[in-house]
């Protein structure tokens, strides 16, 4: 059954949006705590506050892969990304890296 294809594994409490599966690792993408008494329900552009962490299912470490996002989905294999920054879109490999934000504000593996 189930149990035998199942994992259980620790991650921090948070707001986790979506959960997903890719090669070795699950992928969580979370939003910040805070309140919405402030926000701007009619800004044209949605914020990129999210972030996306992986859980890798070899090392049990849940490591930062993706900062600053508005949303992420992986393709069917999980070998390919695209994330949403505002308006925005970023298509990559997943790898084996993490990503980061350069100087110019771009995303390229660590």
């Amino acid at each position: 059954g189930i149990e035998e294809r199942s994992q259980t594994f620790a991650v921090p409490e948070g707001k986790y949006r979506r959960l997903l599966v890719g090669q070795d690792r699950l992928f969580l993408l979370s939003d910040p705590v805070k309140g919405s008494a402030r926000q701007n329900w009619l800004a044209r552009e949605m914020p990129a506050e999210s972030r996306v962490q992986t859980f890798n299912f070899k090392t049990n470490k849940l490591e930062d892969f993706l900062n600053g996002v508005t949303d992420f989905h992986l393709n069917e294999s999980g070998s390919h990304f695209v994330a949403r920054y505002g308006n925005s879109l970023r298509v990559g490999k997943v790898a084996d890296g993490k990503w980061k934000k350069d100087e110019n504000g771009e995303y390229s593996e660590d």
